[in-house]
């Protein structure tokens, strides 16, 4: 009996780690995602993934403002401005995206007071390719194109900061100005390449769903459209979503096996008593009776593995998130540790889950005891 408890614990254990990690690794992903690019983003209609973001003339502006002031809710927006360059130091030279942004966005990527002085802000990794330290000069060259009014432009700016999102594709190509610096360098009548929005956190996602779907209607159509963050970054989230599927046929089998394990201690506890079940039977014991004794057996047993098993896991995923035990590279994970996000709905399915199909499966081994004979069973040795 105590080695089906631990079995099912274990199980319940596992599965309940294992999904607190997943659901904690999207959480914290796409919070990042979202604290650098927003949870919508306002850009040009025309503008397709994998190329650069087209600048939006200032006379869209608002647009923009009067279309999400009539949302419904108090959405925090941010114009973003963004142009390919290529970035030198003393001895290197990398081709990166430099993102003009404003003093409070990014303060908030960085969690740093931040000043108004012109300047950049890298990743850490970025730099350390680079060969660059905080006060370095890097050097900025802008190319012009069609769209511009002025020739090409170079700046040297100091490292005002580095940075570390744990997400490669900005880090590894991705420097930060303050926007009014990278404005200089835009097309002639157009600062900024998009609108980033930023939903309040007391928004249920129907309300912020319905909202997008007002501003939607009050822009101009064709000339710009509001999508999500996931849409903008379909490759990572089909990748999150990769990664959840195979995940939950893992933990399915991991359930089947602690159930299978239950019944089968069911089967051998309903053996070892079955000289007992004949004595019972020749007492005028019903079968119903006698299997409703054997299943409220296997209901403890259950609830005991379940009970142990919450608690392991509640206990190593507090654990985890309050000291950080298990570290990660963050290059290779995105994250420098382990997250777990414990959530009470996963409890609850899982829970019943897998009580449901503990009970289930013990329907096998108590037909066994409808089906014994009174003399074969008092008989038995």
């Amino acid at each position: 009996m105590l080695l089906s408890i631990l079995a099912v614990a274990l199980s319940v254990a596992t599965v309940l780690i294992s999904i607190f990690a997943l659901q904690g690794f999207q959480q914290t992903i796409g919070q990042r995602v979202s604290q650098l690019q927003g949870d919508y983003i306002i850009d040009d209609a025309a503008n397709v993934e994998g190329a650069e973001w087209k600048p939006l003339s200032n006379r869209l502006a608002s647009s923009v403002d009067s279309a999400v002031s009539a949302s419904g809710i108090d959405w925090v927006l941010e114009p973003v401005a963004q142009r390919a360059c290529i970035a030198k130091s003393q001895q290197e030279v990398e081709g990166v995206l430099a993102m003009g942004m404003s003093s409070s966005a990014i303060a908030r990527i960085s969690g740093a007071d931040i000043s108004a002085s012109e300047g950049v802000y890298m990743s850490k990794s970025l730099a350390s390719r680079m060969n660059v330290q905080l006060g370095d000069k890097l050097t900025l060259l802008f190319f012009s194109d069609a769209r511009d009014s002025v020739r090409s432009r170079a700046r040297r700016y100091p490292v005002l900061g580095l940075l570390s999102q744990g997400l490669d594709e900005f880090d590894q190509h991705t420097i930060i100005l303050p926007k009014f610096t990278l404005e200089a360098m835009m097309p002639s009548g157009a600062s900024q390449n998009r609108w980033e929005l930023r939903a309040p956190a007391q928004a249920s996602p129907a309300k912020v769903q319905e909202a997008v779907l007002r501003i939607q209607s009050m822009l101009p159509a064709g000339v710009l459209r509001i999508s999500s963050v996931e849409s903008q970054n379909r490759a990572l989230f089909d990748w999150l979503m990769i990664l959840d599927t195979n995940v939950w046929v893992m933990l399915l089998l991991m359930v089947s096996v602690a159930a299978i394990a239950l019944s089968t201690t069911l089967l051998i506890l309903i053996l070892d008593q079955t000289a007992l079940v004949g004595l019972l039977q020749a007492m005028g014991a019903q079968r119903d009776g006698i299997q409703r004794v054997f299943w409220w057996q296997g209901l403890v047993i259950a609830s005991l593995g379940l009970l142990v098993g919450n608690a392991v896991a509640l206990g190593l995923a507090w654990g985890q998130n309050a000291f950080h035990w298990i570290r990660l590279d963050a290059e290779q994970y995105y994250i420098d540790s382990v997250v777990f996000a414990i959530d009470p709905s996963t409890l609850w399915i899982v829970n019943g889950s897998a009580l449901g199909l503990c009970m289930l499966l013990m329907l096998l081994p108590l037909r066994f005891v409808r089906r014994m004979s009174l003399i074969n069973a008092i008989r038995y040795e």
